[in-house]
């Protein structure tokens, strides 16, 4: 076989492109450098490209002379300049692997091979650092180097385009080591992140339930930096846990990065599980705060007659409707805001989902903060087709109780409001109810998620954070749009005789301005 027969055969076994350089590599060691191919070197050439040190194998041939099974350190040296790798390997590093007459086999060679990262890398770091510290853009450029001169060696785009916010400004040596280690030895933490979660019996782990699985294994003692780095890296969303899908995705090449196609069954029980997980939270919440918010409507609502008022303050409006209507009072009306809070706060966080994941950049799979304000202000305006009813029919009953006390009116079901209401009255006062809820989670949403991501960043995990975050947020959402609100409840109540009646939002702006901030 000669070297255009050679070439026919190798583009029959892989179609990729091959350099020429490299063909005529491989055409040299199959021929052990002969014009042409014995029968017996096209077997062993076969049966040495099917093994598991094939690579190695051919480098070595290219960097010895004569078949001689050796390589001399002057050899050895000179090669490594001809291939224009960017290091020093005049050192006494490099002279230990050589014995006695400055030459080593195959065996030595290869253990050189796996040597050269790690002098590499420390080369790379004394010559860029500046008072014992690297960038993160410089970091980048030593894994740069090193990807271009190795083929084994491929940093998935998704990790490396994070690499200057996974380091930081600055690195020290220990950072710098801790990062790399980790970086170069990604199959190993697939691994560790694998053990963790058969160990904790859960689909995610947290960084110190990874470490103490870590550190037991035989393979790779992790540090407790180096652990750090691991969740930099693959805590996708923040959450402070990982799970094998968020080391799967982040290892995947951009352009295996495609939607998954699903069955009908499949996104079937997605929506129902999202349905059901805010339908959940929502119910809760609303149980919760529903005594406060029973007070905020009626303090919203209260009307000023000869100068007298029926409640002081919040607190004497609490008291009061536990003197008059015992502690159920405060729960009045709760039963239809049960029934109707799940498909509203399904639908609200669906929405900011989805907006989410579209807006989101592919490449650095961040999403632009405008854009999370649009995101959740679109959130806010799809939930009104289900909050406008519930708030009407919840407005109506909580205030039902100082109705009775101002004129003896004894207090109606929620069948009788609803049949009062009728299906148009169920949407009246919509334009306030948009007016208050896009823009209450166009602040809420945005947010909440800056704060959650400050409180990780920082090392803040759990629930905590999580629930901290999400009242901070609440409290310029819930300031903004409170004249919304208070024109919103004006417009939904329904008047006693004698109360100011408003017609529209305009309306009840001009004749309420004066208390916009009534609490």
């Amino acid at each position: 076989m000669n070297r255009d027969e050679f070439i026919e055969y190798i583009k029959a076994e892989d179609d990729s492109i091959i350099s020429a350089n490299l063909v005529d590599n491989l055409f040299a060691f199959a021929s052990k450098r002969t014009n042409s191919i014995s029968f017996t070197d096209f077997v062993n050439f076969n049966l040495c490209m099917t093994g598991p040190d094939a690579d190695l194998k051919i480098l070595f041939f290219y960097f010895e002379k004569n078949n001689e099974g050796r390589i001399t350190l002057k050899r050895f040296i000179k090669t490594c300049q001809l291939l224009k790798l960017p290091m020093n390997f005049q050192t006494d590093y490099f002279r230990r692997f050589f014995d006695q007459n400055g030459s080593l086999d195959f065996n030595g060679f290869c253990q050189v091979i796996k040597e050269i990262d790690h002098e590499w890398v420390n080369q790379s770091f004394n010559t860029m650092q500046n008072n014992g510290l690297i960038t993160g853009e410089q970091f980048k450029q030593i894994l740069l180097e090193q990807q271009s001169h190795r083929t084994i060696l491929d940093y998935p785009p998704h990790i490396f385009n994070r690499i200057e916010e996974i380091a930081g400004q600055e690195l020290d040596y220990s950072s710098f080591r801790a990062l790399y280690n980790v970086l170069s030895s990604l199959d190993r933490v697939n691994f560790a992140i694998k053990k963790a979660i058969n160990d904790s019996n859960e689909a995610s782990i947290t960084e110190k339930e990874f470490l103490r699985s870590a550190r037991r294994l035989k393979l790779q003692e992790y540090t407790p930096l180096e652990s750090y780095y691991v969740f930099a890296i693959f805590d996708r969303d923040r959450d402070g846990k990982i799970s094998e899908y968020d080391y799967k995705y982040n290892m995947l090449r951009l352009d295996d990065i495609q939607p998954a196609k699903k069955g009908f069954i499949h996104e079937i029980i997605e929506v129902a599980e999202h349905f059901t997980i805010g339908s959940i939270a929502g119910a809760i919440g609303a149980f919760s705060v529903y005594p406060i918010d029973l007070v905020k409507t009626r303090m919203q609502n209260q009307r000023v007659k000869d100068g007298l008022k029926l409640y002081k303050n919040s607190f004497h409006c609490f008291y009061t409707v536990i003197k008059t209507e015992g502690p159920i009072g405060l729960y009045r009306g709760l039963l239809p805001q049960l029934v109707g809070v799940a498909p509203e706060k399904a639908i609200k966080l669906s929405v900011n989902d989805l907006l989410r994941k579209l807006f989101t950049n592919e490449q650095g799979g961040e999403i632009y903060f405008p854009l999370q304000i649009l995101a959740g202000a679109g959130a806010g305006a799809s939930q009104v087709i289900f909050t406008n009813p519930l708030e009407i029919v919840k407005i109506r009953l909580q205030t039902q109780g100082e109705i009775y006390r101002l004129t003896g009116a004894k207090p109606k079901s929620v069948l009788t409001v609803l049949r009062e209401l009728g299906l148009f009255g169920l949407y009246k006062g919509a334009a306030s109810c948009l007016l208050r809820d896009i823009p209450f989670s166009g602040i809420y949403f945005p947010t909440y998620g800056l704060l959650k991501r400050e409180f990780h960043e920082r090392g803040w995990y759990g629930w905590s954070p999580l629930l901290l975050a999400g009242a901070v947020a609440g409290i310029p959402a819930a300031f903004f749009v409170t004249p919304a609100d208070v024109i919103k409840t004006r417009l939904q109540v329904k008047p006693i005789k004698g109360q100011q009646v408003y017609k529209n939002i305009p309306d009840a702006v001009g004749k309420v301005r004066n208390t916009l901030y009534r609490y």
